[in-house]
């Protein structure tokens, strides 16, 4: 009998009529092999070798089984080559008795300062009668120079192969489009560059031209942040050129430089930091109704500026307890841009940082016009002994003294006054820690969007509760687990259900409802080391 479980942890064990043990070679062989789990048996093999060290050893890895109503009953058998000390190979066929075999290939590189993975997926499924498919290529290389090189290629024959193999990338399964790109970075002291080639496949072919993301062909980009010249005063710089590819869409170029000069003064008890930035976006564009060639230039004027109270609490003055109130003025010219296209931009989200940004909107077509100020409060509870944080409470809003005219609809913004938003993040030990937010939108009155989530870590073993809540759009909650039962093994599970508008049918009436609930459970042994590299 052989095992690496604790005395008297019999978790797994591996029982044989005969068997070797070779500590020089790190294997072991044995015949006539029964696998036991939980003391049951569940495996026979008339030869079998395995690993006795951390030494990687090819061979077979642990089988699965799994069913389905649209696939059937599902046999999965991976095998693992160790073809070199750096390079390797896992090869996973697996049986679908409604669709056919597919075949699965993992191979990972690493060569010097380069490394890599290579996925490969194939199976004639008998269900459609089609071939299906995928394949993904990942590298990251040091290249000479200080430049950091990244690839990303990825590519499937069809928009519904995650929704049938869920487990083959999971990593994509809630994905709508997938992104392939080159990159190259380097950077400095004080600047970072960047020059990408980045396109995407859209996997519903039903998805409208107007939703699917623009193509950058390609993208460059330069940030630098000089050393404060005298004082306090900075003087940030950027600039960002790209070429927009999409069909049957607008397309073109985009130039996009920015420069600012703030000024930081700050004690423990407050700070007080003035801005002023200039944007300057110039356009040459194809098949664009408002022109084939646009320029923007606007200054934003931003002063944020805030306190902090401190106060000892607790019956043995324990704590240290904070409040933070923070002001934040901004002001930005309005000018008409209803004739830029839309390439990258969106709404930011409605999130209590986001409230103190110098732009409402992501990306560079849309500058938002605005004249307001955001109040927010803060409250922090430290541990004195420790230090440690153990509460953060945020609340804030935003004051406008005129309407918002630059949209991305054309509809003007009239409210005096943004949704508010608050956030709580709380640690009751150092083991848990509960988040949670909530926008109160001011049009309907109503708390429109929540958030709820629990986090529990202690030694090896997490726990994970989480609830989304957005009015009309999204319901979910969210249960996961990872349990380390002993040094080998670990259980990993994750439910998710989705609510939506569906027919009460005793009410007779619309409403939310659990209309979709996704389980997972998987059980594997830990891997004997961190990387190829070892």
């Amino acid at each position: 009998m052989y095992t690496t479980c604790d005395p008297g942890d019999g978790f797994w064990q591996l029982r044989a009529a005969e068997m070797e043990i070779d500590q020089e070679s790190g294997r072991g062989t044995a015949k006539h092999t029964r696998l036991y789990f939980q003391g049951l048996p569940f495996l026979y093999l008339p030869y079998f070798q395995f690993p006795v060290d951390d030494r990687r050893l090819s061979g077979l890895l642990t089988p699965s089984y799994g069913y389905s109503e649209d696939s059937g009953n599902n046999i999965v058998l991976p095998v693992y080559w160790n073809q070199a000390p750096n390079y390797d190979m896992t090869i996973t066929p697996s049986w679908f008795n409604e669709r056919g075999l597919q075949l699965i290939t993992e191979n990972r590189y690493l060569f010097g300062s380069h490394r890599g993975q290579l996925d490969l997926s194939y199976l004639d499924d008998e269900i459609p009668d089609e071939s299906r498919w995928f394949q993904q290529w990942r590298h990251n290389a040091a290249l000479s120079h200080g430049v950091n090189a990244d690839l990303l290629l990825v590519e499937v024959s069809d928009g519904e192969i995650f929704d049938d193999f869920n487990s083959m990338a999971p990593q994509y399964n809630d994905t709508r489009h997938l992104e392939r790109r080159v990159r190259l970075q380097q950077s400095g002291e004080i600047w970072s560059s960047e020059l990408m080639w980045q396109d995407y496949q859209t996997l519903d072919r039903d998805t409208a031209i107007s939703n699917r993301p623009y193509n950058r062909l390609p993208r460059l980009a330069l940030e630098a942040n000089p050393k404060p010249w005298t004082g306090n005063i900075e003087t940030p710089m950027s600039l960002e050129l790209v070429e927009f590819d999409r069909e049957d869409s607008v397309t073109g170029q985009r130039s996009h430089a920015k420069a600012g000069i703030s000024w930081l003064a700050s004690e423990s008890w407050y700070f007080f930091e003035p801005e002023l930035q200039l944007d300057f976006t110039d356009y040459r564009l194809e098949d664009n109704p408002g022109g084939d060639s646009i320029s923007r230039s606007l200054p934003t004027l931003s002063i944020d500026t805030g306190l902090v109270f401190e106060r000892f609490a607790g019956s043995q003055r324990q704590w240290l307890h904070t409040f933070e109130p923070r002001l934040y003025f901004l002001h930005t010219p309005y000018e008409n841009q209803d004739d830029i296209p839309d390439f990258d931009t969106s709404l930011s989200a409605r999130t209590y940082s986001n409230l103190f940004k110098n732009n409402r909107f992501t990306g560079a077509d849309r500058i938002g016009d605005a004249n307001q100020v955001t109040l927010g409060l803060a409250s922090r509870v430290y541990d004195n002994d420790s230090g440690d944080e153990l509460m953060h409470l945020r609340v804030g809003q935003i004051f406008y003294f005129e309407d918002r005219r630059v949209s991305l609809n054309g509809v003007r913004e009239e409210e005096s006054k943004s949704d508010v938003i608050s956030e709580l993040d709380f640690w009751p030990n150092s083991r848990t820690k509960i988040a949670a937010r909530l926008v109160y939108e001011q049009e309907i009155k109503d708390i429109n969007d929540r958030n709820l989530s629990v986090n529990y870590v202690d030694d090896g073993f997490a726990a994970n509760l989480a609830y989304y809540f957005k009015e009309d759009e999204l319901e979910q909650a969210l249960v996961s687990m990872v349990y380390p039962v002993n040094d080998r093994w670990t259980v990993v599970a994750r439910s998710r259900i989705y609510w939506g508008l569906a027919m009460n049918p005793a009410a007779g009436a619309l409403k939310y409802w659990p209309v979709k609930a996704v389980t997972k459970m998987k059980i594997f042994p830990k891997p004997t080391t961190e990387s190829i590299s070892n």
